[in-house]
């Protein structure tokens, strides 16, 4: 009987605890999936920062372009040593971020998923989130400023977030700062 006792208060423990359950996106947040798009018309099909080239390709077949920058249609993939890097979405209609943000999404409906805590303005209709990967801590506009070796900025995920002059998202990037600070001098 006394065990009964004990299982059923673990139970009831582990549901107002919590325990289990996933993690959910909230506003002012960053978790791992913050950095993969999913497909709009087929739930489940997510591309992530650190996936390999192979298995984008088995989903997204071929790309154009070349070793580091590969165009899927709606998406623009870029790669280091063939892992996922960064991902770049021109188009609406067929994927969005995990919190349902897609070109085509409005600056303020990124902002309310996103939220505003950690979020650096970049240009007028712009918005830069940063994260250090490593525990997850946003980081200060400051901290983005410093210099960096290539191992620390890929320790640094970004999102950038961009709109049109009616705040309307016309390009979404998720990318490490390494291939942000490259893409300068493109």
């Amino acid at each position: 009987m006394k065990t009964k006792v004990i299982i059923l208060v673990l139970l009831v423990l582990m549901l107002i605890s919590g325990c289990g359950q996933a993690a959910k996106l909230e506003p002012d947040a960053f978790l791992d999936k913050d950095m993969c798009i999913e497909s709009i018309h087929e739930p489940g099909t997510n591309i992530c920062f650190g996936m390999s080239r192979k298995k984008v390709e088995n989903i997204l077949g071929s790309g154009k372009g070349n070793d580091i920058e590969q165009r899927y249609g709606a998406a623009t993939i870029y790669y280091r040593d063939d892992k996922v890097v960064g991902i770049e979405l021109t188009k609406g209609d067929w994927f969005q971020t995990p919190r349902g943000i897609h070109v085509g999404s409005t600056k303020e409906e990124a902002e309310k998923q996103y939220g505003s805590r950690y979020m650096h303005p970049v240009t007028p209709n712009g918005l830069l989130y940063s994260f250090y990967q490593f525990n997850k801590n946003p980081l200060g506009i400051q901290a983005i400023k410093k210099e960096k070796s290539d191992e620390e900025m890929e320790g640094i995920y970004e999102i950038w977030i961009l709109a049109d002059t009616q705040d309307v998202v016309n390009n979404i990037m998720l990318l490490d700062e390494r291939l942000s600070v490259e893409m300068w001098y493109w």
